[in-house]
Formats: C-alpha cells, structure tokens, sequence
C-alpha cells in the first residue's frame, strides 16, 4: 500500500468515525415526540391489570479508544477527563428526600451506560479516584449522578482533536524514548542501558537463541523512565528489554527481564548484523560489538554517523599515535600489511599502449619495489616469531614502525597536462607508512583498523591506551557520539515494507552506524517491530526484522 493510498484510507476512516459520532450524539439529544391519541377503552376486568414497571430503552453501548480517537494524527491516547464534581444540595423544586434515596438506590442498581467506553481507556490512563472521606458517623452514602454519554463522547473527541494539533515535536517527544551514547562511556555514574557487550541475564537463564542458533546481543534498554504515551500507554515499565539476532539472517528476538545478572560474555562473534571497519578488514578487526552505556535523552533518530574522510589527507602511521597498543593490533597489522602485499608492483609489465617513458617508469618502479617486499617479509616474519613469547612493549612496537618506514617503495602515476594536452608520467617514491591520496598501498587501511581496535579497548578501560593514539582518536569518537541516537517507540519515517501504523509498534529503530560496527547494509537502519496486540499482552515471541525501503 503506497503511502497516498494509506493517508486516504486514515482520513475515510477518520471521516466516517467522526459522522457516527455526530449521528450518535444528535440521536441522544434529539427531541421526544409523545403523539397525542385517544385513550383506550377500560377493560372490563375488575381491579383491571396489574401495573407494569417502565422500563427506560436500552442504550447501545458506546466503545470508542482514545487511540483511534487520535489515530488521524499518530499521536497517543490522551489522559481521561477529571472527574466532575456535583453539588450534592438539594434544588428548589425537587422530589422529596424519599424519592431522592429511592432514585439513588435506582442508580446504584442499574449499570451505566458509558461504563464501557471508560472501562476501555488504556491502563496508564486510569484517572486516580481519591478514596471517601470517612466520617465519625460512617461512610457516605449518596451516590453521584452519571455523566451523560453524549458529554463523554464529545469531551474525548475535543482532547483528541487537541491532540492532534500538538506540534510535531512535542508529539514525537511523547511517544517516544531517544537514547544517546555516553561520552566518555567511563565514569562513576550508574549504567541502566547499553549497546552491544555483555547482556546481563539472570544467572538461571540460558543465552537466547534465535531460530536455534544463540543471537547476537544487540541491547538492553531499561524500560523504569520510558514516557507513559509510548506505545499507546502499553508495555513494559520496570525491567529492561534485551534485543538479540540471529549471527546468520539478522531474525530478531526480544526478551522482557525482570531482573539481572552478571555480565555474560558472547559464545561466538558477531555475525549478520556487524560491519567491519572497511573493504576487506574483516579477517583483522574485532568481529563484536563495543559495549557502550546508553542515556535517554530528547531529541530524534540519527540515521548515521558521518566521520570525516581521511583518505584526502596526507600523514604518516610511523607517528606514535598510530602505532599498535598490543599484541592483538601489532598482529592484526602484520596480517594486513601481508594481504596488501599483492598491490606492490614486482612485475614491471606496462600497458601494451604504453609510452617508451611510462614503460621505462613502470619497469624502474618494479625493481625498487622487489627489493622493499623482501624487506617487508622480513619484518613480518621477525614480528610472527616474537608474537606471544613476551610481554607487549611499547618499545618494540615503535622499532616495527620505525623499521617499515625505511623501506620505500613506488608508484607510477600518470595525468594529463591542462595547459599542453599532454600526458605526464611521475613516479611517487613513498616511505611504507606515508599516505599518499594518490598512491594508499595499506596505510590507510591500517587507520581504521587501528582505531577498531582501540575502540573496544577503550570502551573496556581507557587506559589501555596510550596517550599519542587517545588524544588522536577520542575527538573522533566524540563527533561519531554526537551523532548516534537509538530511539524506542516513534514513528517509522518513510516507507517501511510490511510495518501498518495502524496495528504495528516500533520496539527500537537501530540505525546503521560506523561506530558501532552496525551493518550498513541495512540501509537506514533496522527496526525491531511488534503488533501491538502483543505488546499489550506482553508477547514479546513474534518480533519482526525491518528495513526502510531506499
């Protein structure tokens, strides 16, 4: 269904929702026709029939939600009238207190008509009805007269036609709970929500699995300060709600804990949903999830994160705040730098339309770059051999720096002359460690490898860092957690296969995000959806996976 066709199908309903409710209130407060006739005849019966009791005719009972009150503007059921007080003195011209107790006890015996549709308000609506002043004589006794339907009616419909009028914002603000990540994560203050990590599932508690295999933990969000109109005023609020997905489709499922426990590491890495630090990183980055506490905050969803592009600039990785902290990073280099290897150019084979200048050039660059592949096995077989047989030092990584920027190695570029037309040959004679924009043999690669690995470092004890690579990467870190939000509840945005307003809740919008390792390939971001039938029962078993159409 389009979203055209979708907005006309709300104002219909909206349409004919409002004329029942006109046609109902002119139906209550339409003029009584008593048509004058004749009397009939006395029946020939002595002491004639016995007087029947009037009955009042019965009137159909009214259900109408707050809800789909304020569905046509998407925002939630507002809070229920106060109750109206009644002045309780008798009124000149009225019955005798005989008939006043008798016309009580008439009301008390007989159900109201509009207790239906109050009975139907949502739970976290329910007015607080202040218990009967006890006197020394005893309780009170008179009843309170009943509130018309037709007033309800029209009441409720002008809150939600209020409601409806609300801005945006306030709107969003009230139906949903945007979390934003900590900066620092570290600190003395209280962790109630959190990304990736460790779950902490109560001790008695298996690790979940999702479609027999063990999930991937995503999340777990306290749910004791969610707004009370989330979710149409349903749900949880006490406990937390931890979100897992199956490593290999991405299938999600929710657990609603009523307690915790220890933190419980994951069984295998991360899968479906994980994205590496870049093309080809995969086999050397930390394949999980940093652990990152999260604060509910206002605001709306990001739908990612931008860093700013270091390919365009010009540095060097032999400067200490790029060189590896431990041995999983100096490994992890080594390991790189051996799969980048393959992109030197030994063979000195130049285009078969090659110029005598760019083939002389091609073939000068291969002999120079032989002699630096020779050097650099060297140092990853060196760095293989000690990897493990000691403790890490700071000292050795610098010497493996400082070793890989005495080799340089070659590049021949080619352009275009803008003035003559004519094509230039140049060759870039370059230190292994020197990004150059033109000629990235790994150094580039390495970065964001780099800074993978010193993110989950971080996030588990700054410390672990030294200082040079800190002060490089925590202002990066910073404008990436300035950007991040995860939002509960809300609105979907957009089109969202197979996700109705109407029947569907939003549990968490989880958008892709660089600093996280989230999956770009969901596009902008997964939601995690569940009926709201369910989510009213607390059936957390049919959760649903979905992805906003691009």
């Amino acid at each position: 269904m389009s979203d055209i066709e979708a907005a006309a199908l709300r104002l219909a309903l909206f349409t004919l929702a409002f004329l029942a409710v006109v046609l109902l209130v002119w139906w209550v407060r339409r003029p009584k026709v008593e048509h004058a006739g004749p009397k009939a005849p006395r029946l020939g019966i002595e002491g004639g029939l016995a007087k029947l009791r009037r009955r009042d005719p019965d009137v159909e009972e009214v259900e109408i939600a707050p809800a789909r009150l304020a569905r046509v503007s998407g925002s939630a059921p507002l809070a229920p009238l106060p109750e109206a007080e009644f002045d309780d003195a008798p009124q000149p011209g009225t019955a005798s207190s005989a008939d006043t107790a008798a016309t009580a006890r008439q009301v008390t015996e007989s159900p109201s008509p509009v207790e239906p549709a109050v009975a139907d308000f949502s739970p976290a609506f329910e007015p607080e009805i202040p218990a009967p002043a006890l006197s020394e004589e005893g309780p009170e006794t008179t009843a309170a007269p009943e509130v018309p339907a037709d007033e309800l009616i029209e009441a409720v419909a002008l809150q939600a036609e209020a409601a409806a009028n609300l801005p945006t914002p306030e709107r969003y603000a009230a139906t949903s709970a945007t979390f934003a990540p900590r900066f620092p994560p570290h600190g003395d203050a209280p962790v109630h929500s959190w990304l990736g990590g460790r779950p902490r599932l109560p001790k008695t508690m298996e690790w979940p699995k999702v479609d027999g295999r063990e999930g991937d933990f995503l999340a777990q969000i306290s749910c004791a300060a969610l707004p009370p109109m989330i979710w149409d005023g349903v749900g949880p609020r006490s406990g937390w709600l931890a979100f897992f997905a199956n490593p290999d489709s991405g299938s999600p499922a929710v657990l609603h804990l009523s307690e915790d426990g220890p933190p419980r590491d994951p069984p295998h890495p991360v899968g479906a949903l994980w994205s590496p630090p870049g093309p080809g990183l995969g086999g050397f980055a930390r394949r999980a999830f940093p652990e990152w506490p999260i604060d509910q905050v206002n605001g709306h969803v990001a739908l990612c994160s931008d860093v700013a592009d270091a390919s365009t600039e010009a540095y060097d990785v032999a400067d200490p705040a790029f060189h590896p902290f431990d041995w999983d990073s100096l490994t992890a280099m080594i390991g790189l730098l051996e799969s980048r290897r393959d992109r030197l150019d030994v063979d000195g084979v130049a285009p078969a339309d090659a110029s005598d200048e760019l083939a002389q050039a091609v073939a000068d660059a291969a002999v120079a770059n032989r002699s630096a592949d020779a050097r650099i096995r060297e140092i990853i077989a060196v760095v293989r051999e000690s990897a493990g047989q000691g403790s890490f030092t700071a000292a050795g990584a610098t010497a493996v720096m400082e070793g890989l920027q005495t080799i340089r190695w070659n590049e021949v570029v080619t352009h275009t002359d803008p003035e003559t037309g004519e094509d230039l040959v140049e060759t870039l004679e370059l230190p292994l460690t020197r990004h150059h924009p033109a000629a990235d043999l790994w150094v580039d690669d390495w970065r964001a490898l780099l800074a993978d690995h010193a993110k989950h470092a971080w996030c588990a004890d700054r410390n672990r860092l030294p200082e040079p690579l800190r002060a490089a990467l925590e202002p990066e870190w910073q404008r990436m957690v300035a950007a991040e939000t995860v939002v509960l509840g809300g609105r979907a945005g957009g089109f969202v296969p197979s996700f109705d307003a109407d029947f569907d809740a939003i549990l968490l919008h989880l958008p892709a995000s660089a600093l996280f390792n989230r999956s770009a390939a969901t596009g902008n971001g997964a939601i995690v959806a569940i009926r709201k039938s369910d989510l009213a029962a607390g059936n957390f078993s049919r959760v649903r996976m979905l992805r906003r159409a691009e």
